[in-house]
């Protein structure tokens, strides 16, 4: 994650290289050559007295003054060199003396996601002591890259709000029956519960059905084949066997037939336009013959978790961690009097932080 690391006050962790990297992760093995560990993030070595060729005198002796080597079965491991293997001897002699401690990537990580959630709390518990006399925690932020840590109104389960709130558009645009070209909704899975869209015509292939069926997180009910309700990326068929109404999992649903999308949401829309209009506060349905945009009410601007420490966000640790709410502590709650989360046997929790592992 960090190589040849020169004391900077944050450095930042790189992600992207946990996989494929130029230099892989140090490797430690005990005085007979057997291999203890290749994912080490870690080794910290204290060097004994000058052995036998050592010699420490120079202003700038070398690493090689300090620490030892060790042949093997004609291999040679040198703690001083740059291969990044090192040797952990349990005892010392006149030929090695080095003491030798490592930490292990599945260790510190382990470590580090004790810290930040420790962080994350601490943050969680200075908001909510901040909304005296009305205590409550921050609603979450959607799931996936595409809310961008954004506070959603009424969602009580996601990601973490550290990004100013702002309101969430989503728009659509019109099919054209004789271009050939479907009309497209664009509202991201992480700020509505669901969407629907029902045919003007004909019907769809219901749940159950032996050929046809829906897929992925789509479904038609038989009493009402002419939906095809989604909360992911998922589709529905016609009799012909085509998929005429469709969503990907960042919520661009697809129909390629006349009809009207129905979107709900635990939060609430508060604008509309087009063809795009506006139930109540929780759904909104838009045509799908002519463009429309609605949106969704921002979060207070309060709404934000902002006693995070530099290196948390600039590490990104806000995408890894799952949080939840109860509704009770949320701000249209009731000060947190009847918490409905429960964690095991445990009942009455306020807020549940969890990380991946």
């Amino acid at each position: 994650l960090v190589r040849n690391y020169q004391a900077t006050l944050d450095p930042n962790i790189n992600p992207g290289i946990v996989h494929d990297h130029d230099y892989p992760w140090l490797v430690v093995r005990d005085s007979n050559g057997q291999l203890l560990s290749d994912k080490v993030a870690v080794v910290i070595i204290a060097p004994g007295p000058a052995l036998s060729g050592q010699n420490r005198s120079s202003s700038a002796p070398p690493a090689s003054a300090y620490l030892d080597s060790i042949t093997v079965g004609g291999n040679t491991y040198s703690n001083f060199d740059d291969d990044e293997v090192f040797i952990i001897r349990d005892s010392a002699d006149d030929t090695f003396n080095d003491k030798l401690i490592y930490i292990t990537i599945d260790e510190l990580i382990y470590a580090l996601e004790k810290r930040v959630l420790m962080e994350t709390k601490k943050a969680l518990n200075t908001y909510y002591l901040a909304t005296d006399p009305d205590f409550h925690y921050p609603f979450a932020a959607g799931m996936g890259a595409g809310n961008s840590n954004v506070c959603v109104q009424g969602n009580l389960r996601g990601l973490l709000p550290t990004t100013v709130p702002t309101s969430h558009a989503c728009s659509c645009t019109a099919i054209d029956d004789v271009g050939g070209i479907p009309s497209t909704c664009d509202c991201h899975f992480s700020i509505v519960s669901s969407v629907a869209f029902n045919r003007n015509a004909d019907v769809f292939i219901a749940t159950g059905a032996a050929e046809n069926a829906p897929f992925g997180s789509c479904s038609v009910d038989n009493s009402d084949p002419d939906t095809c309700s989604c909360n992911g990326a998922g589709g529905c068929k016609s009799t012909s066997g085509e998929t005429v109404f469709s969503c990907d999992a960042c919520g661009i649903c697809t129909s390629k037939v006349e009809g009207e999308y129905t979107y709900t949401t635990s939060g609430s829309f508060e604008m509309d336009s087009g063809s795009c209009t506006l139930i109540n506060q929780n759904t909104v349905t838009c045509i799908n013959d002519a463009v429309g945009e609605f949106y969704l009410e921002k979060c207070e601007d309060v709404e934000q978790l902002l006693d995070l420490p530099a290196w948390f966000q600039s590490n990104q640790w806000e995408d890894y961690i799952f949080y939840e709410l109860s509704a009770s502590c949320s701000s249209s709650g009731d000060n947190c009097l009847t918490p409905q989360v429960k964690v095991g046997e445990k009942e009455g929790v306020h807020a549940l932080l969890a990380s991946p592992g």
